[in-house]
């Protein structure tokens, strides 16, 4: 599962990669700064004070600003992937904000609301989108995990709030401020805004059109203003929001033995999993809530790393950092390989060569040494990658992707002698990139290209989006 563990760090707390991997089956402790501005979209101009919602961007936070005039029809079913606009629960308790101290609003009234974090918020991230409300394997690290619903409704956003951070009360020692998820949009489940936020500002926002519309009522203008804040963070949430601990984290791929693709399926599963499986998960999630908070603490600017010995002295690590050094080297000429334009075998083993040749010493030959030069190519500087599971994951896939490399060159080469055993013709070493491409699975090579200023690149975000946008955006 090396290859799974290296696509968890490195789409972390991204829209892109987290969209096409969107059923996550890890657990990270994250850390915002404090200061930190956060965004809620409600009909009352009263702050909240217990259990709500906040948006990283205001564009996603006025989703959820809807007046009460626009509230008094029941909000549509639960059927995922039906191009509705996101309605928080089937009870309706939640818009980004019902507040129990307000006072009642005017019909036509909807606000936004600026929140600044007072201290450090320890976060619990759980990858991919987990803020969906699907059948498809999103909700299963929340509510098959954490909450034990096996048969819960989708929609009952408020229970899973409540719920979620009932846990972080009653078992996790409240060293859990809230729970950090994304949908098209990253957004924190706050377990209280007056224990954890200052009231920046109340703003009153534009009553929204008369007319209905497929966007919550929203123009196409105002819909393409959210949909471009959420493409602006396709690849980070940005100026040092986030922090996320990569050498101290959960993930299901980390247990060789739980069949998380059952029937080959493409996507992970929890929910088919027995009972002691998902209770050794809970279990280590809970030791992770409950882990020192000292570190993530101690800095609001850097990634926090624990140590699998933590020590106030052990300087933190971006293992995410490394992944985008790989992926940086290796997405681009492996897609330019897979395009067609190596027609022959000597072509293409010599373009193959040409990502080897930095780490071959041409005067004395020695595959061996070749292909672990180019698998610690980025891993020199770095703690011992065999200490940590986000290393060891990383060393794997790096080691997999030079000896795969230098393999196929091998046997090109070998090619030219008749009938030797090892030999490659082009269309079986086409394949063999092709079958290393497909265990790698980065989602670059679905990325658009060349989006004009006023367009985005499309991928499915709950509640929109089908199957198309997500085989190809």
């Amino acid at each position: 599962n090396a290859n799974h563990i290296f696509n968890a760090i490195h789409y972390s707390m991204r829209q892109w990669g987290s969209s096409l991997h969107h059923n996550g089956m890890s657990y990270f402790i994250a850390t915002v700064p404090a200061g930190t501005e956060f965004y809620h979209g409600t009909w009352t101009s009263e702050p909240v004070q217990g259990i709500e919602w906040l948006a990283f961007e205001p564009e996603h936070a006025m989703l959820f600003a809807v007046s009460r005039r626009s509230r008094r029809k029941p909000p549509p079913g639960d059927k995922p992937g039906n191009n509705r606009p996101p309605s928080r629960s089937d009870d309706d308790t939640r818009s980004h904000g019902r507040n129990k101290m307000a006072s009642p609003p005017k019909w036509n009234e909807r606000f936004l609301h600026t929140y600044g974090a007072k201290k450090n918020l320890r976060l619990l991230y759980l990858d991919g989108m987990s803020a969906a409300k699907s059948d498809k394997g999103t909700l299963d690290t929340q509510d098959v995990v954490l909450l034990n619903i096996t048969n819960g409704g989708l929609m009952n956003e408020l229970e899973r709030a409540r719920g979620m951070c009932a846990l972080a009360e009653k078992e996790w020692g409240n060293q859990i401020d809230g729970i950090l998820r994304m949908e098209g949009g990253f957004e924190i489940i706050l377990c209280s805004f007056a224990k954890n936020l200052n009231t920046i500002r109340v703003t009153q926002a534009k009553e929204r059109p008369r007319r209905g519309g497929m966007h919550m009522g929203l123009t196409n203008e105002a819909f393409f203003s959210y949909y471009q804040a959420i493409t602006s963070r396709y690849h980070g949430i940005g100026g040092n929001r986030v922090s996320l601990d990569y050498e101290n984290f959960v993930t299901a791929y980390d247990y060789p033995h739980f069949d998380l693709f059952p029937g080959n399926e493409k996507l992970p599963r929890l929910q088919h999993l027995p009972d002691d499986v998902i209770t050794t998960l809970r279990e280590a999630v809970q030791n992770l809530a409950l882990a020192s908070s000292s570190s993530s603490s101690s800095s609001s600017s850097s990634r926090v790393g624990f140590s699998e010995t933590p020590s106030s002295s052990a300087a933190p690590f971006d293992w995410q950092a490394v992944t985008d050094l790989i992926v940086a080297r290796y997405a681009p000429r492996l897609s330019y390989i897979r395009s067609g334009a190596f027609p022959t075998a000597e072509s293409l083993r010599d373009e193959l060569e040409r990502t080897l040749q930095p780490f071959i010493d041409f005067e004395f030959r020695n595959e061996t040494l070749e292909i672990n030069r180019c698998a610690k190519y980025f891993l020199t500087s770095t703690p011992d990658p065999a200490v940590t599971l986000a290393g060891r994951a990383i060393s794997q896939v790096s080691y997999q992707i030079c000896s795969t490399i230098s393999s196929i060159a091998s046997g090109l080469n070998e090619s030219e002698d008749e009938g030797n055993a090892g030999s490659l013709d082009h269309a079986t070493a086409m394949k063999q990139v092709e079958e290393l491409m497909d265990y790698l699975n980065w989602p670059e090579w679905k990325e658009c290209r060349g989006c004009k200023d006023d367009e985005v690149c499309v991928v499915p975000v709950w509640p929109w989006g089908a199957k198309k946008d997500w085989e190809s955006p």
